[in-house]
């Protein structure tokens, strides 16, 4: 009669975990790369006209927001220039 101890119990539990955690990790990487993957492209011309026109639209806007950035902070550090006397 094969007596078991704490510390087998133990280790056959720390594998039993091991094997779990491993195949959890395959199934979060496998969730990873479906998420991550780039959209299959399409041959419909207007979803191609309405990706070109969305992306052109939000380079734009962060043109115009990094142009505002830069007069408020360019402003910002014109606080602490010396200024000129008016005569």
């Amino acid at each position: 009669m094969p007596t078991s101890s704490p510390l087998a119990a133990l280790k056959a539990r720390r594998v039993a975990v091991e094997q779990e955690l491993s195949k959890v990790e395959a199934q979060i990487a496998k969730d990873y790369a479906f998420l991550t993957a780039p959209p299959p492209p399409t041959n419909n011309r207007f979803e191609n006209i309405l990706s070109v026109a969305s992306r052109a639209w939000f380079v734009a806007d962060g043109v115009m927001t990094g142009y505002k950035l830069f007069r408020r902070l360019n402003g910002l550090t014109g606080i602490f220039r010396r200024k000129k006397s008016k005569r």
